[in-house]
């Protein structure tokens, strides 16, 4: 009989990253937007809030809309954010400890906001000279 070769099915690439191009005030207002994120992020951490606060996802979710909105979703920036820094103190690990929990959503602070805090970098050096 005939031998039929069996399709693989296609994986789906994803689109190809797109680099922005910024005017002078998509810049300023860029940089101003991501450092209220900062702000709110320290806050977090100024405020000693617990883990399972719903502050925390709010703050997530504001710097992923941010982020989208800045550089765009197939930006290099906002895939960066997506597979690395997008649930602050969230994972959850099964037989932990409250106070486990809580010292690993400490800890996401200073990661989160350096990452913030190179995205304002990033924006910097898009400024003409």
């Amino acid at each position: 009989g005939e031998f039929y070769m069996a399709r693989k099915p296609k994986v789906s690439e994803p689109p190809p990253l797109q680099i922005k191009d910024f005017t002078q005030s998509e810049i300023q207002s860029g940089i101003a937007k991501l450092q209220l994120r900062i702000e709110e992020v320290r806050k977090l951490q100024s405020d000693k809030v617990h883990y399972e606060d719903q502050r925390i996802e709010t703050a997530n979710s504001n710097i992923r809309f941010a982020i989208l909105e800045i550089f765009g979703e197939h930006s290099p920036e906002f895939r960066d954010f997506e597979s690395r820094h997008s649930n602050m103190g969230w994972v959850r690990a099964v037989g932990c400890q409250d106070w486990e929990y809580q010292q690993d959503f400490e800890k996401d602070i200073p990661q989160t906001t350096s990452f913030l805090g190179g995205l304002i970098d990033r924006l910097n050096e898009k400024k003409p000279i």
